[in-house]
């Protein structure tokens, strides 16, 4: 199940804060692993999916986090997923969610301060 994680932590960071279903987040997965060389059984995959998502999110630092029956997200705040991310190419500077991330308040201004007076 560990060659799953970084697709199951890729495509719920794609989904957002809003999560995504456990059988549509399987089908994603699926749609990832799956090739014509190495064909995968969709239901095999599901059940693997469907076993390891919700047994992590529990504890004091879950990489999921259940939004509703049935719904996950990702926990952007656990430094596991931060890791998977990073070696995805994904830092903290290119996700705000991830942290805060010191910058220049004038940068984040349409217009300067002195136009509007």
């Amino acid at each position: 199940m560990a060659h799953y994680t970084e697709h199951i932590v890729r495509i719920l960071y794609e989904a957002g804060d809003d999560g995504l279903r456990l059988r549509l987040l399987s089908r994603h997965v699926f749609n990832a692993v799956n090739s014509f060389f190495e064909p995968v059984e969709r239901d095999e995959v599901h059940k693997e999916v469907a076993l390891y998502v919700p047994a992590h999110a529990k504890g004091l630092h879950p990489l999921f986090l259940k939004c509703s029956h049935g719904v996950y997200r990702l926990n952007r705040r656990s430094d596991e997923v931060r890791k998977i991310l990073a070696a995805m190419g994904i830092t903290a500077e290119q996700d705000a969610s991830l942290g805060p991330v010191a910058a220049d308040p004038k940068q984040l201004l349409l217009f300067g301060e002195e136009d509007f007076d």
